[in-house]
């Protein structure tokens, strides 16, 4: 028998890589402990940039195999994709996303007008909150994405903050403007989480990529492919800090189990045990 449906608050922490989360999550580290949530450690797809990772992340596809190579590559998701799966089977799809996540599943190109706030039953995401800029603020995409939580009591939303990435970009992955920003966002989080939990949200947190030191990212070192994974299940124990290293192609069709969708073909990556 099929385990029931969940819903699930999906959050990709733009260019946090492994070790900058387990210093800095502190809300996420003390809920591994306590064993109230599971902790993975991710291996990342090549190359690590943002939009082919926005790819791999929901269809469970390498790169080479979606086929977006590079960040300029405007085009819109050629393969079953969780958003896609998700609206096809009748449920709720909410985002607060960098504009790149619309192009690839809502419509593409990006109307810089017409596409930053959707709410169309016929998109693969309903309920979209879209922003242009590297800077915008974490703090206001988290209560965004709050607010569609509320208001639309969406079956998945994609929390989608880019802070701690552009201040890598800036200052490099072992600077205290990285840190700093990685925390920050923990705690912007955690006002949150006590009360996504008591809706009966699973909460998903991980990256697309890491950061190198020197502020980059997408080559073959573990400070760009090394990722950590993060699962909270409301009234479930976690398994903590799980042993084992595990691919990022596994992220899509574990968000289609927790969400009772069939996992279709293409994601031929084994789902997460959380």
């Amino acid at each position: 028998m099929s385990a029931p449906a969940e819903k699930v608050i999906f959050i990709v922490v733009d260019g946090l890589r492994r070790d900058t989360a387990h210093a800095q999550l502190a809300e996420w580290e003390r809920r591994t402990a306590a064993g109230e949530a599971t902790r993975l450690d991710l291996w990342g797809e090549l190359p690590g940039l943002s939009r082919p990772m926005y790819e791999t992340l929901h269809t469970g596809l390498p790169p080479q195999t979606h086929g977006v190579l590079h960040n300029a590559q405007t085009q819109p998701s050629a393969f079953p994709n969780v958003f896609q799966l998700a609206a096809a089977h009748g449920k709720v799809t909410a985002a607060a996303a960098y504009f790149w996540v619309s192009e690839l599943y809502n419509r593409c190109p990006f109307d810089r007008v017409m596409d930053r706030e959707v709410n169309d039953p016929k998109l693969a995401i309903q309920h979209g909150r879209f922003y242009m800029l590297d800077e915008y603020p974490d703090e206001e995409l988290i209560d965004t994405a709050a607010y569609l939580v509320r208001a639309y009591q969406p079956d998945l939303l994609l929390l989608h903050p880019m802070g701690v990435d552009d201040l890598g970009h800036k200052f490099g992955g072992r600077s205290p403007e990285y840190n700093q920003q990685a925390a920050r966002m923990d705690g912007w989080i955690r006002a949150y989480l006590p009360e996504w939990l008591s809706q009966g949200y699973s909460v998903i947190l991980t990256a697309d990529h890491g950061m190198d030191d020197g502020g980059s990212h997408g080559a073959d070192i573990p400070e760009s492919r090394a990722l950590a994974f993060y699962a909270l299940r409301p009234g479930r124990p976690g398994r903590g800090a799980a042993a084992g290293q595990f691919s990022q192609l596994s992220v899509a069709p574990t968000l289609c189990r927790l969400l009772g969708l069939p996992i279709p073909a293409t994601m031929s990556a084994p789902p997460l045990e959380l």
